[in-house]
């Protein structure tokens, strides 16, 4: 299972942008222009599939990711998938899309209008069969292998098709839907990690320690020795990679009296644990170990980073999406970070990269990354650079006097003529 492709539109300054998604990949753009909403718009399509109906009705109708441009005010919501699984032992790729209207200020909207599945055969040459179809409150689906999608079933406004499905075991295709609904995406937004680092005996309630959102990394970093050394040693020798000087990290555990948990009041988000952990590194210009928290912002936060890639296979999400990775990060350093990056990625993870820094395309691949369109509309829509005019980019980066990404980004924050240039090398036919 690993997915293919990812549609949303109809979110903030979203028009429309499709991404072809690959293990290693990247959005670029100059500042507040939209990339965080591509992917905060992916995020809130997989949180509609998984909620539900009640909390649905107040999604539609969510203010903060509500289209308020003048060019997108009028669009309806919209995500689709693209996907490659196992049906019956044959490899399929399967196709899921899905889009409401939002709510109006005349009460109007908060309505699924776009529901459907399809599926094919993966080799060439073969087209989707349709499994579910909506149209308006009803839908078809296909009841059967051998039959036709054709069965008719009523929905609710703010009720999904694959809800009446997934209460309906017997239907052949269980297992893609499954699959759709095992998708996950997590955005790491952690620009300042500092307080992670710091022995807290607070724990949340329901918290892995191998959550990606932990917010107590010496007790992941614990438990990461004792239950996956083979990883915690894939941690270590990326970070000594990027910092030598740091000949050894230690974690320890120490036992405090708990008896005061059992006095918290119940409905407290959190508990207090019986330890807590303490995080240190030794550097080998100083004459004993230090706290990891006194370490620099850019030491801290690589470590985070390096360590929440780790964690995307232990507790596993399909897309992990890394806001700004240049963030207090040496630009000597950059190119080998993002490389370990790329080297550290698990099999069916995609990661995300979102950034305005024109060093990124300096290190990845040009079909990897996404470059945000410029537009006079303030709308947002990220394009690769076509592959047949990859070769004309090089050299015209060549006779610029620039690298790539200088080039690129004095395209982005040039007048309209050096917009309109700009597209002559990107997928125009792939914007929104």
């Amino acid at each position: 299972m690993k997915l293919l492709r990812v549609t949303v539109g109809g979110f903030r300054n979203i028009r429309r942008t499709t991404l072809q998604m690959q293990d290693f990949m990247a959005l670029i753009s100059c500042n507040s222009y939209g990339k965080s909403n591509v992917i905060t718009a992916i995020e809130f399509g997989l949180d509609f599939i998984h909620n539900r109906r009640e909390l649905r009705q107040s999604m539609m109708g969510y203010v903060p990711y509500v289209p308020l441009n003048k060019e997108t005010a009028k669009l309806d919501y919209y995500i689709s998938f693209e996907f490659q699984d196992v049906i019956y032992d044959r490899p399929v790729i399967v196709s899921y899309e899905l889009g409401f209207v939002w709510k109006k200020d005349d009460k109007t909207g908060c309505r699924i209008t776009v529901e459907s599945l399809r599926v094919k055969a993966d080799r060439p040459k073969q087209k989707f069969m349709q499994l579910i179809r909506r149209e308006g409150d009803s839908a078809l689906y296909k009841a059967s292998r051998e039959g036709r999608c054709s069965s008719k079933i009523k929905v609710f406004e703010d009720e999904l098709v694959v809800d009446k499905i997934l209460n309906r075991d017997e239907w052949y295709y269980m297992s893609l839907l499954q699959s759709l609904f095992s998708f996950q995406i997590y955005i790491d937004r952690h620009l300042d990690t500092s307080a992670l680092y710091r022995p807290d005996p607070l724990i949340r309630k329901g918290e892995s320690c191998f959550d990606l959102d932990s917010t107590n990394l010496p007790r992941t970093i614990y438990h990461l020795q004792n239950d996956h050394p083979d990883k915690f040693h894939l941690l270590m020798d990326a970070y000594h990679q990027l910092f030598p000087q740091f000949s050894e990290i230690t974690v320890r555990e120490f036992r405090i009296n708990g008896e005061e948990s059992k006095s918290l009041p119940a409905d407290l988000p959190f508990t207090l644990s019986e330890t807590v952990y303490r995080l240190s590194v030794q550097d080998v210009n100083l004459n004993q170990p230090i706290d990891f928290n006194f370490l620099s912002d850019g030491a801290k936060r690589i470590f985070h980073v390096l360590l929440t890639v780790i964690l995307s296979d232990i507790q596993p999400v399909s897309i992990l999406a890394l806001e700004e990775p240049e963030n207090s990060i040496h630009p000597a350093l950059f190119g080998s970070y993002i490389q370990l990056i790329s080297q550290l990625v698990a099999d069916d993870v995609c990661i995300i990269l979102t950034s305005h820094s024109p060093y990124l395309l300096q290190y990845m691949p040009l079909q990897s990354i996404y470059i945000g369109l410029p537009r006079t509309d303030a709308t947002a829509s990220f394009v690769r650079v076509a592959e047949t005019e990859t070769v004309r980019l090089q050299t015209d980066v060549a006779t610029s006097e620039m690298n790539l990404g200088e080039y690129i980004f004095d395209l982005m924050n040039g007048d309209e003529e050096d917009h309109g240039f700009l597209e002559t090398y990107l997928e125009m036919d792939r914007h929104g």
